[in-house]
């Protein structure tokens, strides 16, 4: 659970914080992530096709 102390009603830069604080621990993601069920065998091939992708710009990177 995400908490941010609001200091001296500062209520805005509380927002800023827990914005920031959601950016970074990627919680929307997840949440979109778990709208709907996907097997185990389709996560896998997706962390395979993005890891090919991935390295293949990297060797396109390194030719030019």
């Amino acid at each position: 659970m995400l908490k941010v102390n609001v200091k001296n009603g500062n209520i805005d830069k509380a927002l800023k914080i827990l914005k920031r604080k959601v950016r970074g621990t990627k919680q929307v993601i997840r949440l979109r992530d778990n709208q709907d069920y996907t097997k185990p065998s389709e996560a896998k091939r997706e962390e395979k096709r993005n890891a090919i992708y991935v390295d293949k710009k990297k060797n396109e990177e390194d030719n030019d």
